[in-house]
C-alpha cells in the first residue's frame, strides 16, 4: 500500500490517520524503493520499535500497517520477511547494519517464499 492508502485505512479503521507510524515503518523506502525495505520494520519486532518510539497508542496502527502489507499477518521477525520478499545481495549489508544498530537479529540471504510471511506486497 502507498502512504496515502495506509493513512486512509487507519482513519477509517482507527479514527486517526497515524501518518507518523507509516513514515516510521516505511522510512527506508527511500533507500530501498522495493519490498526489501520491509525486512527492517515490517514484523513484530519492528512494531515494538515503533511503539517504543511513538508510544503504546501507536501499536494498533503499526499492526494494521504490517498486516495490510502482508495479507493479514504479522511476520515474527526480519528473517521471516527476508524469506518472503525480493532482496538484492547488495542490500543485505545495509539491512544487517541497520538491524544490529537497533539490537534486532540480522538476516541471511536465503531462498524466498518458503516462510509464508506474505505475498511480497
Amino acid at each position: 500500500m502507498t502512504r496515502v492508502e495506509h493513512i486512509i485505512r487507519c482513519q477509517a479503521v482507527l479514527g486517526k490517520p497515524w501518518a507518523e507510524v507509516h513514515d516510521f515503518l516505511d522510512g527506508y523506502f527511500r533507500v530501498m524503493p522495493y519490498d526489501a525495505h520491509r525486512v527492517l520494520l515490517h514484523h513484530a519486532l519492528g512494531i515494538e520499535l515503533c511503539v517504543r518510539k511513538l508510544g503504546e497508542d501507536a501499536r494498533p496502527a503499526a499492526e494494521l500497517h504490517v498486516r495490510d502489507d502482508f495479507g493479514g499477518i504479522v511476520p515474527a521477525g526480519p528473517q521471516k520477511v527476508m524469506n518472503a520478499v525480493l532482496v538484492f545481495d547488495e542490500d543485505v549489508e545495509i539491512i544487517n547494519i541497520t538491524l544490529a544498530s537497533w539490537g534486532l537479529p540480522t538476516v541471511e540471504l536465503t531462498a524466498r517464499g518458503d516462510e509464508g510471511a506474505g505475498h511480497g506486497a
